[in-house]
C-alpha cells in the first residue's frame, strides 16, 4: 500500500486556517508555546486537526474573533514539530521553518514584516 504524504507547507497552511476554528485552552496535553511568551494581550490556544496535528499558538481577539499574533507551532500526532514560526495579526512574518515526521528541517521561509511594505 503506498501512503500518499502532504506537502509540509500545504499541512502548515491548512493548519493554520483551522486554527481560527481552533479550540482555546480546551485541547489534550500541555502546550509548548508558553503563555508566557505570547504578546502582551494576546492568549494561549490549541487544537489538533483531523490528521491528528496538534496547534499552538497566540492570538488576539479582533471584532470578538480569534486573530494568531505570536509564536505558531505545528506537531505530527507522534509530537515531532512540523511547523514553527511567527504570526502578526493574522499574517505569516519572519523565519518560518518546516520539519519532516523524524525531525528533519525540510524548507526555510522567509515572510515579511506583515505591515505590507515588503
Amino acid at each position: 500500500m503506498r501512503i500518499r504524504r502532504r506537502p509540509p507547507l500545504v499541512l502548515a497552511l491548512a493548519a493554520l486556517i483551522a486554527s481560527l476554528n481552533g479550540c482555546d485552552r480546551g485541547c489534550d496535553g500541555p502546550a509548548s508555546v508558553a503563555e508566557s511568551s505570547c504578546p502582551p494581550g494576546a492568549e494561549l490556544a490549541t487544537a489538533r486537526d483531523e490528521w491528528g496535528h496538534r496547534r499552538e499558538w497566540c492570538q488576539v481577539r479582533q471584532d470578538g474573533k480569534p486573530m494568531p499574533h505570536g509564536r505558531w507551532i505545528a506537531r505530527y500526532p507522534k509530537g515531532t514539530k512540523a511547523a514553527e514560526g511567527e504570526m502578526r495579526r493574522g499574517a505569516q512574518v519572519g523565519d518560518w521553518t518546516f520539519w519532516d515526521e523524524d525531525g528533519l528541517v525540510i524548507q526555510v521561509s522567509r515572510f515579511g514584516d506583515g505591515n505590507g511594505a515588503d
